[in-house]
This record gives structure tokens, C-alpha cells and sequence, in this order.
């Protein structure tokens, strides 16, 4: 008997495996600038997207964490906080935003230092007669040497030319970007692009050195919104805490918004760095955005939980004190709160993200005014419109209706024994769904959900009484 079996054995059913596990949200982006001099010319990228996932990558596309150049230090401190994905988008170009040196200098010791970076085109002339590069001298990209044999000596004046790179002669409106003459697009215009080439969609956006000015803020809040995405915005360095306050009704200043898809940082951390061997103050949008990708990865995280009160790695210290009393409602971090702007904390030496609204509180309140809520909500629509793909254009008949509400409450289920909802419910109203718009193939589904909001505010209610006095005599 071909059927016959003396023992056990398993069938797989796979009428219902689809996936219930949603959009991954810690998909990260950065707009910036990079010295991208440094790095060989295979992998030197201006105004392309670029997929890293890792520190290796990252130096070798976009070089060393040079002062002023925001992607390196950026993507240091945004690995720090764990593992992710972000794509990078370099708006520096060396051979557009440069300046140029011409003069004469003396070689000391058969050298001579220039203290640019991304020097090019260079040229060594002594008295009218130019100098030929590993003839004469060499070069490493900061030192000028003799060669021996050639035609310099070690203590000779030359004039020297050469271009430079100057990042001040970058502009907000290449880092905004748009489409140029040839119908590229540019900047954070590029953005759109990632879902086209990468079939995923950026959900956090920052621009570390440049999010302070209130074009770019602006720009970066529409493409946010088109995207669904949050991005997070610096202030300015050198603010102050009461300017800082001031400028959320500041007319142009970046943080005079109510925006849902902004979150408003107030600090910049200490940082060393190890290319100059020195310490530095970053902003904390890099760091923010770190945390908040591995939360969303962490099995003991999820979009709907707040990345407040949860630690930052790397940071040594903050430029500005912030006064931080849990019960005092005057101090300085609860008083950036209260206006709708993230600072961090030092509890116990461990620097920790404090706030939990975006930049639509105070003028807004309730659930949607916690990045988290918005988040989550946005995790949710764009998820179940992902599981819905397969069932577009299929025969709209009482069963396919059914397995679509099946997908949806599959998907709810899991996020609800994950408590990235505290519960839900999926429906088709006939009222929404007459048979004239059933004719035309509009099928409209109805559902509920509710993200949990943090824990913000505890109240404790203290009864002192006296009662337990009794307890205390020889009575029996």
C-alpha cells in the first residue's frame, strides 16, 4: 500500500503565513556634509544616497570625523547606540564648494604644511620655474616635501597655488536640494528616492549642522509629512536656554512650529573625537536618531515605546546645564518640556533623553502630541497598506473582503501582544459602502486602534495620618 505509514508525521498548512509584523520604522536618513577628499575616488558619492549599515562603510565612503564636516561624527554617534540602517546623502562637492591660496612660502627642512584640507590642483614654482609632483617633491594632502635629486632644496622659497575646500561656500538651498538643470535631483529632495531604488521608506530624517536654520527645518517638515517620517531639528549652539524658549514663538526661527512630524532638541554633548585627538560638542540629533532605530529593533522596544528617559552611549557631558528635579515643575529640563522641546538629563552620570512630545505641544495636546503615538499610528496605516497590496485588484466578493479583514486583525493581534496597541477592532460599515461605490471598486474598510501614550506624569497621594499610632502602644 503505497499510503501506508506505521509511525508519525507532520503536514504544513500554509493557508495563513503572511506576514503580521508591519513597515520596519528604524529606517534612518541623513543629509550632510562629508570630506569625501579623503576617501578613493571609487567611493567618493556627491548627492547620491548611499545604504549604510555599519562604522566600516561608513569612513570608507565618507571619510574621517573631521571638524565641521557633520556625516562622520554623525553616523559614529548614530552606531553607537546600536545597530540600523540609514542612508546618507552628501551635499559637499570639493570641486564646487572651494576657495583658493596664492602666495609664497619656504620650505623648513625640506617642508613646507598647508593647513587646508582638500587641497587640489596644486602647482610649486621657484623663481618662474614650476615643479615637477614625485620629481621634485611629494605630497600626501597637508605636506609639501623635497624629493632628493630634484630641483628644490630643503630651505627654498616657492609660490604656491592651489584650491581648498570651504564648506561656507555651501548654501541651505543645496542642502534643501531640488531638480538641477538636467533634471537631477539633489539634497534632501533625494529622499523621495530611496523607496523607488531601495523599496524601503526613511521613517526618521535628520541634518546634524544644518536643521538649526529655519528653511531647512521647514523643507525637512514637508518631506517628513509626505513620507511619513519624524525628523529631529538642533537648536543652535550657542543659544541660550531662555532664547531657546523665546524661539518657540520666534517668527523664522526653527523651533516656531506646532508640527507633529518635528521633534525639537535642545543640547549638544561632548564628544571625543579621535581624528584630532581632542573633545568636541556634536548635536544630538545623531544620537537621538540612534536610539530611536534601536528601540524600534529591540525586542524589548517598539515604535510605541518613548526614547525618553533612555540613555544616549558616548556622551561625556552637555554644553549647557540643565537643572533636572523629577517633583520640581520650575526646573530647567521640566520647563523645555513644558514647551515642547527634548533636553537631556544627568541621572547618576548616565546622560539620558528626557521629553516625550513633538513640536505640536503645547499649542496641541493629548495622544498625538507624543512622537511615539504618531509614530506608532503611522506604523500602523502604512502597514496594514502594505499587507493590502496582494489584494488590490482582486475580485471584490465576500470572501476576498473576508480575508482581508483577517489579514488586518492577524496584523492588530500581533501588534497587540507586542502593546503596541491597547486594542483595536476591524470593520465594513454597509452605510460607507453602498452598492453604487461597491460598483466602481471602492471598498472602504473601517478600524480602531490606540497606541499606549508614556507615562509621563505620576501623582502620588500621600495620606499622613495618625491611624498607625495604634500599632505602635501595649494595647493587646
Amino acid at each position: 500500500m503505497a499510503d501506508y505509514l506505521h509511525g508519525a508525521e507532520t503536514q504544513r498548512i500554509t493557508t495563513n503565513t503572511a506576514s503580521s509584523n508591519g513597515v520596519d520604522t528604524a529606517i534612518t536618513a541623513i543629509i550632510g556634509t562629508a570630506p569625501v577628499f579623503e576617501v578613493d575616488e571609487d567611493y567618493r558619492t556627491i548627492n547620491e544616497i548611499v545604504d549604510i549599515n555599519d562604522t566600516t562603510a561608513a569612513a570608507g565612503y565618507f571619510g574621517s570625523t573631521l571638524p565641521d564636516y557633520t556625516i562622520p561624527s554623525a553616523l559614529e554617534d548614530f552606531f553607537k547606540q546600536g545597530s540600523g540602517r540609514i542612508f546618507v546623502i552628501n551635499v559637499f562637492d570639493p570641486s564646487k564648494h572651494k576657495a583658493s591660496y596664492s602666495g609664497t612660502k619656504t620650505f623648513v627642512k625640506g617642508q613646507i604644511t598647508l593647513n587646508e584640507k582638500g587641497v587640489a590642483n596644486l602647482t610649486v614654482t621657484k623663481a618662474e620655474t614650476p615643479a615637477v609632483l614625485d620629481t621634485d617633491y611629494t605630497f600626501d594632502g597637508t605636506v609639501i616635501t623635497v624629493k632628493s635629486g630634484g630641483t628644490l632644496s630643503d630651505s627654498d622659497e616657492v609660490t604656491i597655488n592651489y584650491d581648498y575646500a570651504d564648506l561656507t561656500k555651501l548654501t541651505p538651498a543645496e542642502v534643501i536640494g531640488g531638480i538641477d538643470e538636467n533634471g537631477k535631483k539633489y539634497g534632501a529632495e533625494l529622499l523621495y528616492d530611496v523607496q523607488s531604488i531601495y523599496g524601503v521608506t526613511p521613517r526618521i530624517i535628520i541634518a546634524p549642522g544644518f536643521s538649526n536654520l529655519s528653511q531647512v527645518a521647514t523643507a525637512l517638515d514637508i518631506i517628513a509629512e509626505k513620507l511619513g517620517a519624524v525628523c529631529y531639528i538642533d537648536a543652535d549652539e550657542e543659544s541660550s536656554l531662555d532664547d531657546i524658549i523665546k524661539s518657540r514663538n520666534q517668527e523664522g526661527a526653527p523651533f516656531n512650529t506646532s508640527s507633529e512630524r518635528l521633534k525639537l532638541l535642545h543640547q549638544y554633548v561632548k564628544v571625543y573625537n579621535k581624528t584630532t585627538n581632542s573633545y568636541e560638542y556634536r548635536p544630538t540629533s545623531p544620537f537621538a536618531a540612534g536610539l530611536r532605530a534601536n528601540l524600534d529593533n529591540s525586542p524589548v522596544g517598539g515604535v510605541h515605546v518613548s526614547s525618553s528617559n533612555h540613555a544616549y552611549k558616548g556622551v561625556e557631558g552637555v554644553k549647557t546645564p540643565v537643572s533636572f528635579r523629577l517633583n520640581d515643575k520650575s526646573c530647567d529640563a521640566n520647563k523645555l518640556n513644558s514647551y515642547g522641546i527634548t533636553t537631556i538629563i544627568n541621572a547618576g552620570g548616565e546622560y539620558r533623553e528626557w521629553g516625550n512630545r513633538n513640536a505640536s505641544f503645547p499649542q496641541s495636546s493629548g495622544i498625538m502630541t507624543f512622537e511615539s503615538c504618531v509614530r506608532a499610528i503611522q506604523f500602523f496605516e502604512d502597514s496594514i497598506e502594505k499587507l493590502t497590496l496582494d489584494t488590490i485588484d482582486a475580485p471584490l466578493t465576500t470572501a476576498s473582503k473576508d480575508r482581508l479583514l483577517e489579514k488586518i486583525r492577524n496584523f492588530f493581534n500581533v501588534q497587540q501582544s507586542k502593546g503596541a496597541t491597547l486594542g483595536f477592532d476591524v470593520w465594513i460599515d454597509p452605510a460607507k459602502n453602498p452598492s453604487s461605490k461597491l460598483a466602481d471598486g471602492w471598498l472602504t474598510v473601517s478600524y480602531s486602534c490606540c497606541p499606549p501614550p508614556p507615562m509621563e506624569r505620576v501623582t502620588y497621594e500621600n495620606d499622613v495620618t495618625i491611624k498607625y499610632l495604634d500599632t505602635t502602644g501595649d494595647n493587646e
